[in-house]
């Protein structure tokens, strides 16, 4: 039978991130990481917990009142907090992480402890840029083919116009009001397949909506 601590190791194994236990302060200081944190982010872990260092140190200065305002409203609720946030790596880049956790209480009942995972959030954050920039290129195609529909809206009436003309002149406009007519119908074409390329933007659009 696995123990506790077998277990935990081998979960940690298994997920690109950290499983942490620390205290319920303002520094938000460790007292046990798994191995997940130095791969995560490269920091050893046995230093880290031994000088006692900041975890809200690493975490990125515009995004720390969030965090806090995160957990804070958490064990005010006696629930758990959620939140994506950047962290510093030991090489000094930023990396996005999405963490889980909630309070303990001490001996004496008091929320004392914070405990929780840290996930690597990086590709989630990634495909959501390349989602968005996916969704304003479609946005300028679907103002594209707005304007075509236009176009051919004004071609077909060029065409209709130039029919008239080409009936009043009886024969001598005989010619003309054939490739008029040709105009009017290819017109009417483009128009019908610029809407069902709209259409399917549309569905498009609402297919990569988050």
């Amino acid at each position: 039978m696995l123990d506790a601590d077998a277990f935990l190791q081998n979960l940690s194994s298994r997920i690109d991130g950290f499983m942490y236990s620390g205290l319920n302060n303002a520094d938000y200081n460790m007292t046990y990481l798994s191995d997940g944190f130095e791969r995560l982010l490269g920091y050893d872990v046995a230093s880290f917990l031994r000088n006692g260092t900041s975890f809200s140190s690493l975490i990125h200065a515009d995004d720390l009142p969030a965090v806090d305002a995160a957990v804070g409203a958490a064990l005010s609720a006696s629930s758990r907090w959620q939140i994506s946030y950047r962290v510093k790596t030991a090489g000094g880049t930023w990396k996005h992480v999405l963490e889980t956790g909630g309070g303990r209480a001490d001996a004496a009942g008091e929320i004392a402890y914070l405990d929780g995972i840290v996930i690597d959030f990086g590709r989630a954050n990634d495909l959501a840029d390349r989602i968005q920039s996916g969704q304003t290129a479609l946005d300028a195609i679907g103002q594209a083919s707005d304007r075509m529909i236009e176009m051919l809206r004004s071609l077909k009436m060029l065409s209709l116009n130039a029919r008239i003309e080409a009936a009043r002149s009886a024969e001598a406009g005989a010619g003309f009001g054939v490739v008029a007519k040709e105009m009017g119908q290819l017109a009417a074409l483009g128009e019908h397949v610029t809407k069902a390329v709209g259409t399917e933007l549309g569905h498009l659009k609402s297919a990569l909506r988050l």
